[in-house]
């Protein structure tokens, strides 16, 4: 640690500003304040109680409880004393703690040097001594001048004062000198919690800490990553989640982080990185080079066989540092040439059956692979080794050919024939029978060969059969019969009265006798097989219903409406002369703008003129001619017997209809009304009542109706919809 004794710098003729900083720079002390790199100077000094303190001088600003690492030694800033012209550097005191601090980040506990006993009141802001603490009944009055420390003194707060634990059970003021008052009450210390300030309660021991590292020296190469391992033990008991601080003596050497991951940031040179555990100090020494290149070959596989005359290409990958290189420089070579010979490409011949390794080389590295070379092994095999084929006759060869055990697709074979007067074999191994004999059919693939011995036997006489039927209708109503008659022949040659076996595959649907003549028993299908010596025929035979014959007729053939007028349509339907129930009749129109027609017959006009309606039935139909006369257009009238569209509190009106239709009155008419939503909650309410007087009259009601309420009434023609009347309709209390 260097140090300066008073007036060393100060005194000379430059000024207080430019002396320390040129002294910051060439004498300074390398630090941490608050995990940022700095240079200090440092100066031994002592207060009026004769307690030790250092004066810190730095360009790095700091304030009062920032924390400084100086070789792995922790300190306090407990006070700021000044800050020089031009913020050049800035001059503070410090002392050594040995403790967590907690003033700041913990809830629970205010542990700073500066609650504590024999020093100056000037200096630290918050004592004990000097402050003014009286006590009584276990209750102190704590005095400190109010500063950034004290105004974070809250109740329920605690302090170390004196190896014993307080409690602020209150704040009782600041004078308007500035002087803060609290009192506190005396607890105790949880010496697992509370870090120790000055000295330990009665009965209560200082943990004791160790710190061991895996490894004290490492060797890394630049860039790489190595953590540091550190077993760490409170009290002899293994610490799980130690405080570990780390700092490297030279960070361009090696830079080291908050979780002990060091890394290399040079290709050479030597830090040292410190590790303290609660002020217990651990090092380990890197040593920094360059990482050596790395080179690797290798092969997609190292052992593998293959045969005479084949050829093998090699395909290595070469890495250069983990890298795979393009185009890589390789040499090959081959332990044994008779065997396998390699080119300097890579690609091998194979020789020889045997064994050999092909080396691959590459920058002092090398890669090989073992290859048995062997011997293609041929085989063929006949379906059958003899055979016996009719004079004219043909025989397809058939044979399996393999190649060192795996059957061979399309293989080459060479076929040949012993005498080629008996028997003879095209190229692709069909045998033609030419005369009476024994010949040797030999088959040749890559070498070996498989005979087959073949008797050519006489031709023998063959009758050549067939049957032919007549009458062979493919559908027969049902109950009716049909005679069938077969034409048999004998090598082309027609058979009189040939032996012919009939037979029905459904006797239930289609029977038939010893003499072909058919029956139709039932609605189906049945196959009628005819046979003769052997050979036979089939008729395929459908029992069909009687076709049938149907007719329609309507009620009417002609009918005139009027515009608007409806008509359905009646009509009578018969199957083979029954008449059918429910028929499934169809409808056209053949002018659709004067009438319309429904599916069920209904006939609605549309405007005037003539039309035919056209109904069918299966495949038969009937029309009906109609004429559409012009609608009369109706026209209404209405009165209200109060003469007016308004009603006053408990007063009645009622109102008529009359339609008129060509000069008639109407006397089906029947008349609905229909309120606004006003109107409808006031006959729905009960205030308003609507009587019915008759089809075409309603009484309307005021009952309970006393202000002024407008509302909207319609009236309507209920059969057609047509609105007689709309208009706006007023209840009120008078008139």
């Amino acid at each position: 640690m260097v140090q300066y004794k008073e007036g060393e710098i100060m005194n000379n003729n430059l000024t207080i500003d430019s002396s320390y900083k040129k002294a910051i720079e060439i004498c300074g002390v390398t630090a941490t304040i608050n995990n940022t790199d700095a240079k200090i100077l440092i100066k031994e000094a002592s207060d009026e109680y004769g307690i030790d303190y250092k004066k810190i001088i730095s360009s790095t600003s700091f304030n009062q409880g920032n924390y400084v690492f100086i070789n792995g030694v922790q300190y306090l800033i407990v006070d700021t004393e000044e800050q020089m012209s031009q913020s050049i550097y800035n001059v503070g005191t410090f002392r050594k703690i040995n403790h967590v601090a907690k003033f700041v980040d913990s809830e629970t506990i205010y542990q700073l040097p500066c609650i504590s006993t024999n020093v100056s009141k000037d200096r630290l802001p918050i004592t004990a001594e000097t402050a003014g603490i009286v006590e009584g009944s276990g209750i102190w009055s704590f005095i400190a001048p109010l500063n950034d420390i004290s105004k974070k003194i809250r109740k329920g707060k605690r302090f170390l004062i004196n190896g014993d634990a307080w409690e602020v059970v209150s704040t009782d003021c600041v004078t308007e000198e500035g002087i803060f008052y609290t009192i506190l009450k005396q607890g105790s210390i949880n010496i697992e919690n509370d870090d120790i300030v000055n000295g330990v309660a009665d009965g209560l021991t200082i943990p004791t800490y160790t710190i061991s590292l895996s490894s004290n020296n490492l060797n890394l190469y630049y860039n790489d990553v190595s953590q540091i391992l550190a077993t760490c033990t409170k009290n002899s008991v293994a610490d799980t989640s130690p405080t570990i601080t780390y700092l490297s003596s030279d960070p361009t050497i090696a830079t080291v982080n908050a979780n002990g991951y060091i890394t290399v940031q040079n290709i050479t040179g030597s830090a040292t990185i410190t590790v303290n555990y609660h002020n217990i100090i651990a090092t380990v020494t890197v040593n920094a080079s360059e990482k050596p290149h790395v080179y690797n070959i290798t092969l997609p596989e190292n052992n593998s066989s293959a045969y005479v005359g084949d050829t093998y290409q090699l395909n290595p990958t070469c890495r250069l540092d983990g890298e795979v290189v393009s185009n890589p420089v390789i040499s090959y070579s081959s332990d044994n040439t008779a065997v396998a010979s390699v080119n300097g490409f890579g690609l091998i011949t194979l020789l020889s059956q045997g064994n050999c390794n092909i080396i691959c080389s590459y920058n002092g590295v090398s890669a090989s692979i073992n290859l048995t070379v062997n011997v293609h092994i041929y085989e063929i095999t006949l379906s059958e080794n003899s055979t016996s084929i009719i004079q004219d006759g043909t025989y397809q060869i058939n044979a399996t050919c393999k190649k060192d055990n795996i059957i061979v697709d399309n293989p080459n074979i060479v076929y040949s024939s012993s005498d080629s007067n008996i028997a003879i074999i095209s190229n692709t191994g069909e045998i033609t029978a030419v005369n009476i004999g024994n010949v040797d059919i030999t088959c040749v693939y890559e070498g070996v060969s498989s005979i087959l011995s073949v008797t050519v036997n006489a031709k023998p006489v063959i009758h050549t059969y067939s049957i032919d039927l007549t009458g062979n209708s493919n559908s027969l109503y049902l109950g009716d019969t049909l005679q069938l008659t077969a034409i048999c022949k004998d090598n082309d040659v027609t058979v009189d009265a040939p032996i012919v076996t009939w037979s029905s595959s459904d006797t239930n649907i289609v029977s038939i006798d010893s003499n072909g003549l058919l029956t139709s028993v039932a609605l189906g299908s049945a196959t009628i097989t005819g046979e003769f010596n052997g050979v036979s025929t089939t008729l395929l035979l459908n029992v069909i219903e009687r076709p049938h014959v149907y007719t329609i007729s309507l009620s009417d053939s002609s009918k005139t409406l009027n515009v608007g007028d409806s008509y359905s349509i009646a009509a009578t339907c018969t199957d083979n002369g029954s008449t059918v129930s429910s028929p499934v009749l169809s409808f056209t129109s053949s002018d659709t703008n004067i009438a319309t027609v429904s599916a069920n017959g209904t006939v609605t006009t549309i405007t005037s003129g003539s039309v035919t309606i056209t109904a069918t039935y299966e495949n038969v139909s009937a029309s009906v001619s109609l004429t559409v006369n012009a609608q009369v257009i109706p026209t209404y009238s209405y009165t209200w017997s109060n003469g007016s569209t308004g009603l006053k509190y408990m007063s009645s009106t009622t109102f008529t209809a009359t339609k008129t239709v060509g000069g008639t009155v109407d006397p089906n008419l029947i008349i609905s009304y229909e309120w606004d939503s006003v109107g409808a909650n006031l006959v729905s309410s009960g205030k308003v009542t609507m009587t019915k007087k008759a089809n075409n009259q309603w009484t309307i009601k005021n009952v309970n109706v006393q202000t002024i309420t407008n509302c909207v009434l319609t009236w309507k023609d209920t059969a057609t919809g047509e609105v007689i009347y709309t208009a706006p309709f007023q209840f009120r209390y008078m008139s």
